[in-house]
């Protein structure tokens, strides 16, 4: 990082880096003239603490919308063990970091939205304006959180939070476009000419949607199905509404981008991840649902047959062939797994939410932590 930052005399200042905080951060961290292996060791630590505040906020979250213990037990479960969030942030990536501040602002916001304390439009600033430093791109995240300020709010608070949000946007974007136009004599980040410049975008979307798929068939259409059926019942909605836009707002923006350049670890990319948080508080509250409702649960069982059956056709589409290999036998482990759920949840009464948590940790994980 500290190579990223400073230039050698005479060459020319390049921006080498993607993410500015966290740069600055590992930068801090060399600066402490520690040996090698305790610096790797520090940054995991970093990591490790990133990821149980994530947690500690996704706790938050649910309870402030009284969802059942178990549900909370579950989110906090998937989220902590989720192998794509804990790979990414523990081999020294910002994208712990991101999660993290994305889940802290949200719990933010939705307390501001019942009780209107100003000291929560604080929070919400900062934690707006670090993830705009983390990264570029994850203004992405940060316009579901404008919407959800416009649509839940009235009157002053509604005009306070949108024009604080917007501010925060806007000045920090600036400010640090400004910066880099300056100093690197550019107004976009080096890695935008490397990853996006002179790729047609209809060829970002083949390769990106082929990731997406893949993303599906690894397991990670279960995690969404159960987070669809929360939309079955009223409360809460515009909560709902913005997790699930902070999940479809990153994996658009993976979409679009093309996708990452480690697909083949069968894990949330770096765009995708940091709203792993949200999904798996929108599927605990899905979780509750259908553990309300033997009628929902048989909808979830049908989902899982039917893409039980399209994962044995997906890997020779088209569209997914060059990203998943159609000799990968552990889908027929995935398929056992998701038909047995499916059988379990015809039953005429409700299924236990903790079977239901089982089936999320091992559909997005279970494999991954195996292999490792």
């Amino acid at each position: 990082p500290c190579l990223a930052v400073f230039r050698s005399p005479g060459e020319p200042r390049v921006e080498g880096y993607t993410t500015l905080l966290w740069t600055l951060w590992m930068a801090l961290v060399h600066l402490l003239s520690l040996p090698e292996l305790w610096i790797a060791l520090a940054v995991i630590a970093t990591g490790v603490a990133l990821l149980a505040g994530t947690g500690r906020q996704v706790v938050a979250l649910l309870r402030h919308v009284r969802a059942s213990h178990a549900a909370v037990a579950i989110a906090l479960a998937t989220t902590l063990w989720c192998y794509g969030l804990a790979y990414w942030t523990l081999r020294g990536m910002e994208v712990g970091l991101l999660a993290c501040l994305l889940a802290t602002g949200t719990v933010w916001l939705v307390r501001f939205a019942d009780d209107g304390r100003p000291r929560a439009l604080g929070w919400i600033a900062m934690c707006a304006g670090a993830a705009l430093l983390t990264r570029t791109d994850a203004v992405v995240f940060v316009v579901p959180w404008i919407a959800f300020a416009a649509l839940s709010l009235r009157g002053r608070r509604r005009l306070l939070a949108c024009g604080v949000l917007v501010a925060t946007v806007v000045v920090t974007l600036g400010a640090h476009t400004l910066f880099r136009w300056a100093y690197y004599g550019d107004p976009l980040p080096n890695t935008y000419y490397l990853k996006l410049g002179g790729i047609p975008l209809a060829s970002r979307l083949v390769r990106g949607l082929a990731a997406a798929f893949h993303l599906l068939q690894v397991g990670w259409f279960v995690p969404l199905a159960v987070a669809g059926i929360a939309f079955a019942r009223p409360e809460n909605r515009l909560l709902k509404l913005l997790l699930a836009a902070q999940v479809l707002a990153g994996l658009a923006y993976s979409i679009y981008v093309g996708g990452d350049a480690w697909e083949q670890f069968d894990i949330p990319n770096r765009y995708i991840s940091p709203a792993v948080p949200a999904l798996f508080a929108l599927a605990a509250l899905g979780i509750d649902v259908i553990a309300r409702s033997a009628a929902l649960a048989r909808v979830l069982a049908l989902a899982l047959v039917i893409f039980a059956g399209l994962q044995l056709v997906m890997p020779f589409l088209p569209a997914t062939s060059q990203t998943v290999p159609a000799g990968d036998g552990t889908i027929h482990l995935r398929i056992v797994v998701e038909v047995g759920f499916a059988l379990h949840l015809v039953r005429r009464q409700p299924p236990a939410r903790w079977l239901i948590g089982v089936l999320l940790l091992l559909a997005t994980s279970g494999e991954r932590w195996v292999d490792w």
